[in-house]
């Protein structure tokens, strides 16, 4: 994360996201995903762009399992392990976990939605 940024920052920084003006395209393997600006923006900032990475290489499966709606939550632990989990909604059980053994990701937390193959914030949702 940059150096001027604070974690704090960022978070009211991502907050005030909603809607996008352009999407973003990742390939790879014959796999497109797309993401908003919010979430470029917090790729870029936090140093981030292997979260988009993580939840790209889940999508065949994240498709299959959760029905149109993914709610992705990153925890990030006070040892910088972390957990990734997707859900097909609030309060349902995690369809998908990945256990990270170390990251310096600047935030506690952060839900990413997939809807139709895009990325987003949730106020950009």
């Amino acid at each position: 994360m940059s150096t001027s940024t604070t974690a704090a920052e960022l978070e009211a920084t991502l907050a005030r996201f909603s809607g996008t003006e352009r999407i973003y395209r990742q390939a790879f393997a014959g796999n497109v995903i797309q993401y908003t600006d919010g979430v470029r923006y917090l790729a870029e900032t936090a140093q981030a762009y292997w979260l988009i990475d993580v939840l790209h290489s889940h999508q065949r499966r994240a498709v299959r399992l959760c029905d149109g709606f993914q709610l992705w939550q990153l925890q990030v632990n006070d040892d910088r392990s972390a957990i990734i989990e997707c859900r097909a909604d609030t309060g349902q059980p995690a369809a998908i976990r990945q256990r990270i053994e170390y990251t310096d990701f600047p935030l506690k937390q952060i839900r990413l939605y997939v809807v139709g193959h895009t990325i987003m914030l949730p106020g950009e949702y």
